[in-house]
């Protein structure tokens, strides 16, 4: 039985006759194939790049004794009593898919390979970076105005708001989303509109709401103390600032571990205010 390494198929398991060519004794550790014939033996085997390749030869009988009585009616009516002659090894291949008993089962491991379950087998490690979850979201609850700032990036509509629901709304939605750099972005560009006066809400009451949100973006908090905006409504929102400050705190220093160097500043700038 002679294969060229590694076997790719049963049928590339060629069963050839040996002959023994005086002229060819001094070749070692080699097979040489005959060309005679239609095609050769070497041609039959997968996986052959001419450059070497590595064959494996046997000249053991590669046969297998089946026990009938392990196997199912069928299959035994199939093989017929083997037992004495043996069934040689590339044919086990063929004749154990024709078992129609165990075809008719092997649809059922789909049971345990077919899931969405995941059974980890170590720590899931956090991402290095997130894909937004925006485009998944229901704009038909929204107003034009949210729309357009949140899905559509246009800040031209801040100037346009109606509600201070609706820039709590922005601002929610892009913090839910962990879209950390819109939200600054966009709480920058209100503190600007704020400052010169061209937001359409009250700015006193503009200006509690973004104090009011810091303690779910922490890392806001350098933009809102070195605003025009905190300059000019210092006295209104100083009570708010004392009923916020340990929370802020509290914030500040459990983002220490993800932004590390980040936070003493915003500390320091929080603790001036």
């Amino acid at each position: 039985m002679v294969t060229r390494n590694s076997c790719l198929h049963p049928g590339d398991l060629q069963k050839l006759k040996s002959v023994d060519v005086s002229g060819l004794s001094h070749l070692a550790d080699c097979i040489v194939f005959s060309t005679q014939g239609r095609r050769p033996s070497a041609d039959l085997m997968s996986g052959g790049d001419l450059d070497g390749d590595i064959f494996f030869v046997t000249n053991h009988e590669c046969k297998a004794s089946i026990a009938l009585d392990k196997v199912s009616r069928g299959l035994q009516q199939h093989i017929g009593k083997v037992q004495q002659n043996g069934v040689l090894g590339a044919e086990i291949y063929v004749i154990s898919n024709r078992d129609v008993d165990s075809m008719q089962v092997l649809d059922e491991w789909l049971n345990f390979v077919d899931t969405d379950e995941i059974l980890p087998l170590f720590e899931k490690l956090p991402m290095d970076y997130e894909i937004s979850k925006l485009h998944a979201t229901n704009w038909d609850n929204f107003s034009e105005e949210v729309v357009a700032v949140v899905r559509d990036q246009d800040f031209a509509h801040l100037r346009k708001l109606e509600s201070l629901a609706e820039l709590r709304t922005i601002l929610d939605l892009l913090n839910d989303h962990g879209e950390k750099k819109m939200l600054f972005d966009t709480f920058s560009h209100i503190l600007t509109l704020e400052a010169n006066s061209s937001l359409s809400l009250d700015h006193t009451q503009a200006a509690l709401n973004l104090l009011d949100f810091l303690p779910n973006a922490a890392y806001l908090i350098p933009a809102f103390f070195r605003s025009q905006t905190w300059r000019t409504h210092k006295s209104v929102l100083e009570d708010n600032l004392v009923h916020l400050a340990f929370t802020l705190l509290r914030q500040l220093v459990l983002l220490t571990q993800d932004m590390g160097s980040f936070i003493p500043r915003p500390i320091q700038i929080l603790l001036q205010g």
